[in-house]
């Protein structure tokens, strides 16, 4: 959880919080279990080109 928690703090969320709800209903449906996870998040941000490591 706390891999997670940072990297969506760590996005600047440039849309709105449109933008972080459509993130996270992007996640839940392509997860591969019940619990959203960093790595569940990892095309998002790999998407937008927005993680710095």
């Amino acid at each position: 959880m706390r891999k997670l928690r940072k990297k969506i703090r760590k996005y600047a969320f440039p849309g709105n919080i449109r933008e972080l709800q459509h993130c996270l209903e992007r996640a839940a449906i392509m997860a591969e279990s019940d619990v959203i996870t960093a790595r569940d998040l990892d095309f998002f941000f790999f998407y937008r080109g927005s993680e710095n490591n």
